[in-house]
């Protein structure tokens, strides 16, 4: 299996996070750390794109919990995931990550969606 790999960018205020491989425990913190140490807007606005980590196992999804409880409970931003496997779909729609982030089908949409562009 290939090595994880993370990369992010900025388009205006919305920061999005592409992941790459096997997201386990030490993946999650890689992706917790980026988020949070990102200049990230106030309040904050990322797009999760899983796209191409289509194994998240429990370790890693606790930690984008952990993510998604810094990000909108504490900090009242909003976080919209893309490219999520049906496993996880499932799985983040059972622990309520999908009831308060969108889930997309393409980064674009996910990005005008939280920009509050139709």
């Amino acid at each position: 299996m290939d090595a994880f790999a993370i990369e992010s960018a900025k388009i205006g205020t919305v920061l999005i996070v592409r992941t790459k491989g096997y997201l386990d425990e030490q993946a999650g913190k890689q992706v917790v750390e980026t988020c949070t140490s990102a200049d990230l807007a106030k309040p904050p606005i990322l797009v999760l794109n899983f796209s191409a980590s289509p194994v998240i196992n429990s370790s890693g999804a606790s930690k984008i919990l952990e993510l998604f409880e810094k990000i909108v409970l504490e900090k009242s931003g909003k976080i919209a995931f893309v490219g999520l496997s049906r496993m996880t779909q499932g799985f983040f729609k059972v622990v309520g990550l999908l009831e308060q982030g969108g889930l997309f089908d393409r980064e674009e949409e996910a990005v005008r969606s939280l920009q509050g562009i139709q």
